[in-house]
């Protein structure tokens, strides 16, 4: 009897302890950000200024996939200077659909690479931070129903120089022949399923609420009259995100817009501009709308495929401090505050929801059983980033597949009825769960002891 009490009380604070660790290490969290974005993309990370930086980050960002449970695929393309080759590094984590026509993908991209004289902080170290703690996050939990895609993109900067530049004409290639190389491939071998759309991450953390700190392209107030005077209402405050899509992805920016605003926090706005573009861009429309054609949803849009796409941005070098240090020395660790890392982490959380709600994840996949060893099994449990470790953070566990209940495809749903609350873990229900769990066990125990 004396033995029983004794392991119940040692393991009782263990048990407490797993799962509010569990129930953290699922969310995203505001010192890993702040952590990539120092420790990880706080240099240059250019062919032509420093390959080895640039290679460093390549391979961590394929090593931190590989730990967090996803296939992982090294993409490499040629580029017009044979010296320089470019690699993608892309994540897959399979769903319940994959490999059948039922599937249907979605994808989370940024860029990797720099500008020539810049170490790239905000653009597009915030980016590749939202891109790899999005990931953690999201492999942590059940497995989805059907594939996510996570895509670090290489040559997405240029320089407007003849000879210096190997991807000159086919900017940005990376993501260019991802697409066209790659993604058409790759959904042809998997039996053709319906690609959702992809959601480009490309400079997102500066944000500023001083009056006319937001600069806009020229012809922006007649392109887009609605949001300019939006902004122009808001005193042309940088305190927001801006969203670019066309009419046809609209799907996406709902529900993106939808999951957004279930976070907190609102003074961090969202500004939608829909492109008036049907299909591929023209030449027109390359010339007409360039300032938002600049990033690598550009090469979705413009594919034979006519992929769905958009792009998340703070707006980059029209707002702030980043007029004067887009693509500049001063994009650097200087530029880190508390006010950017929350306005960051808001759009990392959002994401997180956006692609477990299109990938129809379930919010609890434990056992249903009750088995404490089934149960601990399940758990994936994913490590923060410390700011003192070199090393990716450790592997997580194998996704297991648990019988659930179909879910109907969100495609199918009315945008607004959207809960992207649910398709995260609901912490609240997940203690409730597993707190019954324990119950069950401690009453087994002291059953015994009587």
């Amino acid at each position: 009897m004396l033995r029983r009490l004794l392991l119940l009380s040692l393991y009782l604070p263990a048990v407490f302890g797993t799962l509010l660790k569990e129930a953290s290490l699922s969310q995203v969290q505001e010192e890993n950000l702040d952590s990539l974005l120092r420790h990880r993309f706080y240099m240059s990370r250019r062919h032509d200024v420093n390959l080895t930086a640039k290679y460093a980050v390549r391979d961590f960002v394929r090593q931190t996939f590989e730990d967090y449970g996803l296939e992982v695929v090294m993409h490499e393309f040629p580029t017009r200077k044979p010296e320089f080759n470019g690699t993608n590094v892309i994540g897959i984590l399979n769903g319940k659909e994959s490999y059948t026509p039922s599937d249907r993908p979605v994808l989370l991209g940024a860029h990797y690479d720099t500008a020539v004289a810049t170490p790239g902080v905000d653009d597009n170290g915030s980016g590749m931070a939202l891109l790899l703690e999005t990931a953690r996050v999201v492999s942590s939990r059940c497995q989805p129903q059907y594939t996510i895609l996570f895509a670090a993109f290489d040559y997405t900067e240029y320089t407007i120089s003849w000879a210096g530049d190997p991807c000159y004409w086919d900017v940005p290639c990376g993501s260019q022949q991802f697409v066209d190389d790659w993604l058409v491939s790759f959904l042809e071998k998997r039996n053709n399923p319906q690609f959702q759309g992809a959601f480009i991450a490309d400079t997102l953390m500066n944000w500023d609420d001083t009056d006319n700190s937001q600069a806009l392209p020229g012809g922006f107030n007649i392109l887009f009259r609605e949001p300019y005077n939006r902004i122009q209402t808001n005193n042309f405050r940088g305190d927001f995100l801006f969203l670019y899509s066309r009419p046809r992805d609209i799907f996406l920016i709902d529900t993106f817009t939808q999951c957004y605003n279930e976070q907190s926090n609102s003074s961090f706005r969202l500004e939608s501009v829909v492109v008036p573009i049907d299909g591929q861009p023209t030449a027109y429309d390359k010339r007409l709308y360039r300032a938002q054609l600049t990033s690598d949803h550009h090469n979705f849009w413009r594919s034979s495929s006519n992929f769905n796409a958009i792009q998340l941005t703070d707006s980059a070098n029209f707002r702030g401090d980043m007029q004067l240090c887009h693509h500049r020395m001063c994009d650097n660790v200087n530029i880190i505050s508390e006010v950017k890392i929350s306005f960051l982490t808001k759009i990392t959380k959002a994401v997180v929801d956006t692609l477990l709600n299109l990938s129809n994840s379930i919010e609890d996949c434990h056992d249903e059983g009750g088995d404490l060893d089934a149960t601990t099994e399940s758990f994936a449990f994913h490590s923060t980033i410390s700011d003192q470790t070199t090393e990716a953070p450790s592997k997580a566990k194998p996704h297991v597949t648990h019988k659930h209940t179909p879910i109907t495809p969100l495609r199918d749903t009315d945008p607004s009825q959207v809960s992207c609350g649910s398709a995260a873990i609901n912490i609240s229900l997940y203690f409730v769960i597993n707190f019954f769990i324990l119950v069950n066990i401690i009453t087994q125990i002291v059953s015994g002891v009587r």
